[in-house]
């Protein structure tokens, strides 16, 4: 089942809630209020453990935004969850991820998220055996997967 937000759409699966940006432009303290509101609702009312955010529709992000994935990952991992990053393809969205220090692109210095090239990667990197196509496409198939971002 697939839940349509203001600036996202979830689904759950296999424990994991998937949160597909829509919006390509994630921009302003308003908006980063409702896209707060939005995301806790929909972890809370998933139950899922695990979080993967997509990024591959978002060309634009300002600073204020991320205050509201902040604050997610910190109820998610105080709950002992875990909370990936992928899809970030936009260069000025990977800038802001990178000098802010929420991921790393290099892997040499502390990250607060892991950052992955798409939603398969991720998917099996938090719930190995899972990913989008199949169930098992990832796993079965290591060099299908694409890389954690960066070089």
């Amino acid at each position: 089942m697939t839940d349509q937000y203001k600036y996202f759409r979830s689904t759950l699966r296999g424990g994991v809630l998937i949160v597909e940006m829509t919006e390509p432009s994630l921009h302003g303290d308003l908006m980063e209020e409702q896209l707060r509101q939005d995301l806790f609702q929909a972890w809370q009312q998933s139950g899922a453990d695990a979080v993967v955010l997509d990024f591959s529709q978002v060309r634009y992000v300002t600073s204020a935004v991320l205050r509201a994935l902040i604050l997610l990952r910190r109820e998610v991992v105080s709950r002992n969850g875990r909370i990936a990053l992928c899809g970030i393809q936009d260069e000025h969205v990977l800038r802001i991820f990178t000098t802010t220090r929420l991921i790393t692109s290099s892997g040499t210095a502390p990250a607060l998220f892991q950052a992955y090239a798409d939603l398969p990667t991720a998917l099996a990197e938090l719930r190995p055996g899972l990913s989008e196509e199949t169930p098992s496409a990832t796993a079965s198939n290591p060099e299908a997967a694409s890389p954690k971002i960066g070089p």
